[in-house]
């Protein structure tokens, strides 16, 4: 009976080193595959951290905006007084319409955008 118990104990303690072994086995090849991992995302930080250090060229774009920013209108004045233009977004209504025209002795139809509405800095403009 001694030799049964202590096989069984002997072949118990086998199970268990051999369970252990492989728990242990597997929390290595997780650890090397968490590393990797890390690994990984520590070039892509670093690669992103170098895109944002390089400088951006920076535009000649001076303008003045127009009455801010609202749901329908973003305009910005360019140029300088007689000489300006707007540009950004803005909501206007209108129809197209062919109109004949003359100018320097030549009459031709005309593709001609027709404003009905819209907000007043575009309607000036």
């Amino acid at each position: 009976m001694k030799n049964g118990l202590t096989i069984a104990a002997i072949l118990i303690g086998i199970a268990l080193g051999y369970a252990l072994y492989q728990s242990i086995s597997d929390l290595k090849n997780e650890n090397v595959r968490q590393a990797q991992t890390n690994q990984w995302l520590s070039e892509q930080i670093a690669h992103l951290q170098e895109k944002l250090k390089t400088p951006k060229p920076q535009s000649d774009f001076r303008g003045t905006l127009v009455n801010g920013c609202k749901d329908d209108e973003c305009l910005v004045e360019m140029g300088d007084g007689y000489n300006s233009y707007l540009i950004g977004i803005g909501v206007f209504k209108g129809f197209y319409r062919s109109v004949q025209r003359s100018a320097w002795g030549e009459t031709k139809n005309c593709d001609t955008l027709v404003l009905a509405g819209g907000t007043e800095a575009l309607l000036r403009e």
